[in-house]
């Protein structure tokens, strides 16, 4: 079969900005159609016209003008603040991209300040139709040529013209000639003048002229005594006697020369000097008391009249800082030593000179230094016996768990353990304690043996049987021989329980009630330590499967307890307490199997058994 040709129409439509277009090898660079042959997937040449149809994009110009108290101006959501062009790009209907670039022009409106400045005799004044008759501002609205309004504000100011001004100055009379406005003075007086002030308008000054005199070659002088140095006039230092010339202002700030000349008459001193020690205070010296260090005066005056001093110092020296170093503590016999510092020399309560003393006895050791200056102080120091510290200790053993307290005893100073002191024992150790006090520390160990850990193991005991023999030895480990055993509680009769932990014997019980034995154990081993456990000694029950029965007597089958007999055809043949043998307790019944029912109290909880009894003739 010849596969088929095809004939296609295919096409696009695209915006003028997606231009040129490429379709199979050809370029589109505006709207149109191209025919091409192609090959198909089996070979065969089909014809394709693809046709591009194109979509016009615009470039849009737009605009408006503003007076710029329209500000802010808002176009499709952008903010103009002044003028400017801003290009956005919208969607035309048939979604192709077109740019509008829109313009604002924003025309000024004026604030405009304006004005004029005139004489006061230039009033009234006359702008823009209004009429000024001071100093003062107006303001008024006119449009620009662009239609905005502008505000035009014109300030008048009014300067005055002066007559009648009065004007003077001062001068000394080494400044003339003085001259003021062009005209001169050589001596005081008074000038009449018409001037031009500085904004232009005339006005009258009278101006005068007063002129004082500068002095020259003026004298002066003081006379002091010399404990009033240093001196000081205008500003000057004198430090000893002399003449200083100076120029200074007078009262109307002329300049005069004035010559200061200071004569100085002598004071004399005498000094007296004494040295004391502190505890010499107070001090009467010269008939004036002195209580602490300083100095005090006696004046007299000269023929001048200036006054002489005789001063008297003091100098007062502290008592030296005697101290005593070396501890008041003597331990034992060994000796201490006192060592005196603070001074130069001492001498002892004692008898010793030089600072340092030894001794092993107790009592109190004062020392008197002397420094440099020859001032005495003292210190002492009250020497007192203290033992040694001593701690004993004695070691000791006790059982596992046990509650342990340690102790010992210290003949001199503090005890303190290093571990706790009362604890549950469960491991040997050794522990340590020591004693402190001002003459040191002793320690001791006290070694604590905790003997190993006593057990009872505790099987369930068999359970024992009416008159069997019975023997159980009970088991243990970790015992110090010797041991004891001992219990308390019940035991049925017939059973015994040595001191050796050995149950033995046979019990003698008998009766419908098999409750349990219950009893503590306590084992002591030979370092007498103690351990219990509980055991129970459980009564079973127990029937015997044969009894001979004989003309003469019969065995009896569970003496004291409710029995039912019943033969092979399953009828009851007894019902009482326990069995011989024999129907109805008459007559004896043939030999052969019988099955019994018993009844008895479990711990006082009923119970039934049964089973089945082999009768045999004797």
């Amino acid at each position: 079969m010849k596969p088929p040709t095809y004939v296609v129409q295919a096409g696009d439509t695209i915006c003028a900005n997606a231009l040129p277009y490429i379709w199979e090898g050809e370029t589109f660079t505006s709207a149109g159609a191209i025919t091409k042959t192609l090959a198909t997937v089996n070979g065969c040449d089909s014809t394709v016209t693809f046709t591009l149809a194109v979509n016009p994009t615009y470039a849009v110009q737009a605009g408006d003008t503003i007076c710029d108290n329209a500000l802010p101006y808002i176009w499709e959501g952008e903010t103009f603040t002044s003028a400017g062009a801003i290009t956005k790009t919208l969607a035309t209907v048939n979604g192709c991209d077109s740019t509008v670039t829109f313009t604002l022009a924003v025309n000024p409106a004026y604030a405009v300040q304006d004005g004029a400045a005139i004489c006061d005799n230039a009033l009234p004044y006359i702008w823009e139709g209004e009429t000024f008759t001071a100093t003062g501002s107006i303001t008024k609205t006119l449009a620009t040529v662009n239609g905005c309004d502008s505000t035009v504000t014109f300030t008048l100011t009014v300067n005055p013209a002066y007559s009648g001004i009065v004007d003077s100055a001062a001068v000394c009379d080494n400044m003339l000639p003085y001259i003021w406005e062009g005209e001169t003075f050589t001596s005081a007086g008074t000038i009449t003048k018409t001037l031009t002030t500085a904004h232009g308008c005339d006005s009258t000054v009278t101006f005068t002229l007063k002129v004082y005199p500068a002095y020259a070659n003026i004298t002066d002088g003081d006379v002091i005594c010399a404990s009033q140095l240093p001196y000081i006039w205008e500003g000057e230092t004198f430090t000893s006697a002399g003449a200083i010339t100076k120029t200074l202002a007078t009262v109307n700030g002329c300049d005069s020369v004035v010559t200061f000349t200071l004569r100085v008459n002598p004071t004399y001193v005498a000094e007296f000097h004494q040295e004391i020690c502190v505890d010499a205070l107070p001090y009467v010296w010269a008939g004036m008391v002195f209580t602490e260090a300083g100095e005090k005066t006696i004046a007299m005056q000269t023929q001048f009249g200036c006054d002489s001093l005789e001063r008297y110092l003091l100098t007062v020296h502290a008592l030296p800082a005697v101290a005593i170093n070396g501890t008041p503590v003597i331990c034992g016999d060994t000796p201490n030593t006192y060592t005196a510092t603070g001074a130069v020399s001492y001498t002892w309560n004692t008898g010793a000179t030089g600072n340092e003393i030894h001794t092993a006895t107790p009592g109190v050791y004062t020392v008197a230094g002397v420094d440099e200056h020859q001032c005495v102080n003292t210190a002492s120091i009250a020497a007192r016996h203290v033992a040694k510290p001593f701690v004993s200790t004695v070691d000791t053993a006790v059982c596992y768990a046990s509650e342990v307290t340690l102790r010992a005893q210290a003949w001199e100073g503090d005890l303190q353990w290093h571990s706790p002191t009362h604890f549950s024992a469960t491991a040997t150790g050794a522990y340590m304690v020591t004693a402190t006090n001002e003459c040191g520390v002793d320690t001791g160990r006290l070694t604590l043996t905790v003997w190993d850990k006593v057990q009872l193991l505790t099987p369930q005991l068999p359970p024992f049987r009416n008159k069997k023999y019975y023997e159980e030895k009970l088991v243990h480990h970790n015992a110090y021989a010797p041991v004891r055993f001992t219990y308390t509680g019940a035991l049925p009769n017939g059973l015994s329980f040595s001191s050796q932990g050995v149950f033995s014997g046979k019990p003698e019980v008998a009766g419908d009630n098999y409750d349990s034995y219950r009893l503590r154990v306590r084992l002591e081993d030979g370092h007498s330590c103690v351990v219990s456990a509980d055991y129970e000694l459980e009564r079973v029950f127990w029937a015997p499967n044969l009894i001979i029965s004989s003309s003469a007597t019969n065995s009896e089958f569970l003496p004291g307890m409710d029995v039912e007999i019943y033969n092979r055809q399953g009828q009851l043949i007894h019902r009482g307490k326990g069995w011989n043998g024999l129907r109805d307790g008459k007559s004896p019944v043939g030999p052969g199997t019988y099955f019994y029912k018993t009844r008895y109290l479990k711990n006082n909880v009923p119970a039934e058994a049964s089973g089945y009894i082999t009768v045999q003739h004797k």
